[in-house]
């Protein structure tokens, strides 16, 4: 592994160095004694005496490297060759410990647990939902501030305190390499902070706690060399991790009003949404398509479409859409195309916030899938089709013994003389008593029509010029499923 000067100047305190640093590169892997016909490298730290460097030097010991200097209160080079050669060893190990933990699958705690004797400083790291995803265990309750008690406790910040800091200091989601962060920005201490990101998109963070005390800047050099080791860890495992809760989360919302909605709202909060945003369920089906094409369809909208979240549901696809980031006319006019040439077509729920049921969009897509025209590359509004799901609703809903008493009598009569007048009452009432329609539609002539009238004006024994009658008895159709 590289290591830079500043490292070198802690690892070897025991002989109370002199530092003349300038460029501090990490990019130190080996160590020579110096002698004066050696060829300088730039990854070599190079250990002589002051008297082989300058003119009237001292027996003091030296280590260069490019123009960083470090001289030290001895003249044994040997044990200070032999020092160094430890220091390569015991970071090496560490950092092959690191490696090791990428190849086999470990999770975030695992690397700080490695790195206890390395950093010995508070550090924690965040997922981009700014959920605890691993903190250093040698500080318990108490022993750093109120805000990692917080972590311990309950594994993240309050919203309230989440929200401050996203509106005082925005740009700390773009910084890049290690920075620093200090209480006069809101945050609620002192600390050096690194951000994560996968293909430009930020996915967490780490953040070293000073608790007032001065970092050095070989444990920052330190703490640069672990980041980077996480990041490789973020690149191969936060994306799958995110998209698999945030899908989670969603679907379980859709499925059934009994799943975690808080903690739904609470990442899309964080992803910008706010609680009382205008949104859109869309639902979209591919008739022609096999369904492992949903998930290619889902990735390409996710990419092009930052106003919102599409999941795979149901054999569909169940887009989330925040009308206050992109109008409902401009989404269109960017989704019917990819909707075309992908073969798709979809349905558009009412409009509604976070704090709404996402159960009853998706019924209410459901619902209107079933009766809407499933043409490719057209999206059908749902309220086109509000009638047929409201009596859906009521037929799901609706005690059997609402039904009409007549229309009971008229089918038991049908049942046992073998007849069909309830059918026929249910065309009439559907023509709105039109006798050509209804006969047309019963394949009757009518003067067999007029017959079943007048017999089924016997057997009702109700007066269908009263209006709500009429209503009641084709209520009483769909309650029953004829």
């Amino acid at each position: 592994m590289k290591l830079n000067m500043s490292v070198f100047y802690d690892w070897l305190s025991e002989f109370h160095p002199t530092a003349d640093i300038h460029s501090d590169a990490i990019e130190i892997d080996t160590v020579r004694l110096f002698s004066n016909n050696i060829v300088p490298k730039e990854n070599c730290l190079y250990i002589g005496r002051m008297k082989d460097l300058f003119v009237n030097g001292s027996d003091k010991v030296i280590c260069t490297h490019n123009n960083d200097i470090l001289i030290l209160e001895t003249n044994d080079q040997e044990e200070v060759l032999n020092s160094v050669l430890n220091a390569f060893e015991f970071y090496s190990k560490w950092d092959e410990r690191l490696i090791q933990l990428l190849s086999s699958g470990s999770m975030l705690q695992d690397f700080l647990n490695a790195s206890e004797e390395i950093l010995k400083h508070p550090l924690f790291m965040l997922d981009a939902g700014q959920r605890l995803l691993a903190i250093s265990q040698n500080y318990p309750l108490g022993s750093v501030d109120e805000h990692w008690d917080r972590f311990l406790l309950k594994g993240s910040s309050t919203m309230e305190m989440i929200l401050f800091l996203n509106q005082s200091n925005p740009e700390r989601f773009s910084k890049k390499g290690v920075h620093f962060l200090g209480k006069d920005t809101g945050m609620p201490n002192d600390g050096y902070h690194y951000n994560f990101f996968v293909q430009d998109k930020w996915v967490g963070k780490i953040c070293l706690v000073t608790k007032n005390i001065v970092i050095s800047k070989g444990d920052l050099c330190l703490f640069q060399l672990l980041c980077t080791r996480i990041e490789a860890w973020f690149s191969s495992h936060i994306q799958e991790l995110e998209a698999i809760q945030l899908d989670r989360l969603l679907c379980s919302a859709m499925a059934n009003d009994g799943g975690n909605q808080e903690e739904l709202i609470r990442l899309l909060n964080i992803r910008g949404w706010k609680s009382q945003d205008k949104l859109l369920l869309i639902q979209l089906h591919a008739p022609y398509q096999p369904f492992n094409i949903n998930s290619h369809f889902c990735r390409m909208l996710n990419h092009q479409f930052s106003s919102m979240y599409a999941v795979n549901f149901h054999y569909g696809i169940c887009m989330i859409c925040n009308l206050s980031l992109e109008s409902q006319n401009q989404l269109m006019d960017r989704l019917l195309p990819m909707l075309y040439t992908s073969k798709y077509y979809g349905v558009i729920s009412q409009l509604f916030t976070l704090e709404d049921s996402f159960h009853k969009q998706y019924l209410y897509t459901e619902i209107t899938g079933e009766y809407c025209e499933k043409e490719i590359g057209k999206l059908y509004n749902g309220e086109k089709y509000i009638l047929n799901y409201v009596l859906h609703q009521m037929t799901q809903q609706t005690n059997a013994d609402l039904v009409h008493p007549a229309l009971r009598k008229l089918i038991a009569y049908d049942q046992v003389h073998d007849t069909d007048f309830a059918n026929t009452l249910k065309v009439y009432l559907s023509t709105e008593r039109r006798n050509l329609e209804t006969a047309k539609e019963l394949n009757l002539h009518r003067n067999s029509l007029s017959y079943r009238l007048h017999k089924l004006e016997e057997l009702l024994d109700v007066d269908l010029d009263d209006a709500d009658i009429r209503m009641h008895l084709l209520l009483s159709f769909h309650f029953l499923s004829i």
